[in-house]
């Protein structure tokens, strides 16, 4: 796998997306407005500056409007996003706005597929953790209680790791083939693993990773910018979202198998 390849066909895919039009690149800052707008409404500073935390500060009817918002704005860049991992030269367009509504709750649906078991796991460690904070946390069985939260955490670590190398791959999967099942689909996944190669694969995740670590620190550098800060930040959200998605569609691309010569081309090769 050609990485140096992959990385410059993302940025340039990245490039043509936003920059060569910035109507799509305003669609994305519009959409993730809200998520940039709910800080502003939890104004923890000015509440938790009063001798006792105030919750009855808290403006819940503009909470609960843009955190509606702001996951059906999710929904929508998911469905977007779904359209990159089909893996078309050409940058899609917001458009068709039911389907891609309907591409972002199946993504979601996939993702959640994945990510449920880690989920309870957490959820046992945590009412684990609560039983052993009940029964005295010093008591021979409190101390049993945490032992068996610590491993809860850990197993449940572990298999949010699995879920994202699985995932991953899965998600772009269901964006190939249209359906959430397939994206589930764990020996068809593996197989594409295999193609792609564990250590390539296993690289590229390191790649993206470490991608994202610095597009983190930046953001967190331009949001500390006085009154801009925030605006800056929603602006250059959508260039590691763009990127991502075109980075690991290129990656799925490398474990799909040669079709022969004169095959029909479908949306899965």
């Amino acid at each position: 796998m050609n990485f140096e390849t992959i990385i410059n066909d993302s940025v340039n895919f990245t490039r043509d997306t936003l920059l060569g039009n910035p109507i799509r690149w305003l669609i994305f800052i519009l959409l993730g407005l809200p998520g940039g707008l709910l800080p502003f409404v939890l104004n923890f500073k000015d509440m938790s500056s009063r001798a006792a935390f105030d919750w009855k500060l808290v403006h819940w009817d503009q909470v609960i409007v843009l955190v509606f918002l702001m996951i059906v704005g999710s929904l929508f860049l998911s469905g977007y996003i779904v359209r990159i991992y089909r893996g078309a030269a050409i940058p899609p367009e917001f458009n068709h706005w039911a389907g891609m509504l309907l591409d972002g709750i199946k993504m979601c649906i996939v993702w959640l597929i994945w990510m449920l078991p880690a989920i309870i796991l957490m959820l046992a460690a945590l009412a684990t953790l609560f039983g052993a904070m009940s029964g005295g946390a010093k008591s021979a069985a409190g101390l049993g209680l945490l032992v068996l939260m610590l491993i809860l955490m850990l197993a449940s670590l572990a298999m949010m790791l699995v879920a994202c190398i699985f995932g991953t791959i899965g998600a772009v999967r269901f964006a190939r083939t249209g359906s959430v099942l397939e994206g589930a689909n764990y020996r068809e996944i593996l197989a594409t693993i295999e193609r792609i190669g564990w250590w390539s694969y296993i690289l590229a995740g390191i790649i993206i990773f470490v991608i994202a670590i610095i597009f983190s620190i930046v953001s967190g550098i331009l949001s500390l910018i006085p009154f801009i800060g925030w605006v800056l930040d929603l602006a250059i959200a959508p260039l590691m979202s763009v990127l991502g998605a075109r980075f690991l569609s290129l990656v799925y691309d490398a474990g799909m198998p040669p079709v022969p010569a004169g095959t029909p081309l479908t949306p899965d090769n």
